[in-house]
């Protein structure tokens, strides 16, 4: 459902799962509870948008601008974020269980609060046989 009279996407506790959505205007966006599972949003500008307590698992989010998007308590477990930039998201109770972040930017977005997002940590070195 759009609100014509400012142009803002708007979705609460409806059913989107596996459809490319693509087409569709998520900058702004207003989103509460929404299955979007396997759906696709692929190079879409998502600015600004908020996702509480969404389902993304499995979606497709490559390439997407994510920033200052709200996913507070979303599930984006199996989600693809490869090349995605998260500029200042709020991420508290995100769960990221398995997703693909290969390319993505967390740049002033909270991570601290995010379940199972492994980025940042430094690799365990192995000892060169020097004894140091």
């Amino acid at each position: 459902m759009r609100n014509v009279k400012k142009g803002i996407l708007r979705f609460s506790n409806e059913k989107k799962a596996n459809v490319d959505l693509r087409d569709q205007n998520f900058e702004k966006a207003d989103c509460y509870r929404t299955d979007f599972r396997k759906s696709i949003f692929e190079g879409l500008n998502m600015r600004a948008a908020k996702f509480k307590h969404c389902d993304f698992t499995g979606a497709n989010l490559r390439n997407t601008n994510l920033t200052g998007v709200n996913f507070k308590g979303c599930n984006l477990s199996k989600a693809d974020l490869t090349g995605a930039v998260l500029k200042s998201c709020v991420l508290e109770g995100a769960n990221f269980k398995d997703a693909i972040i290969t390319g993505a930017t967390f740049e002033n977005s909270n991570t601290a609060k995010a379940k199972n997002l492994n980025i940042g940590i430094p690799a365990v070195e192995k000892a060169d046989g020097d004894g140091q």
